[in-house]
């Protein structure tokens, strides 16, 4: 994992960081400052008859 992160350029890294902090503040903003539990994602294969 350090091998991962020490060989990244600084450019890959800066925007991953960038994404990563993106992603917090939409999740902040999408459950009230984390007074609301997240979205959940379902992943079962059910289908859904219309």
């Amino acid at each position: 994992m350090v091998w991962l992160w020490t060989s990244l350029s600084r450019h890959t890294l800066t925007l991953g960081l960038i994404w990563l902090a993106t992603g917090a503040a939409y999740l902040a903003l999408s459950t009230g400052m984390f007074r609301r539990q997240p979205p959940v994602l379902d992943f079962s294969e059910n289908a859904v008859e219309a």
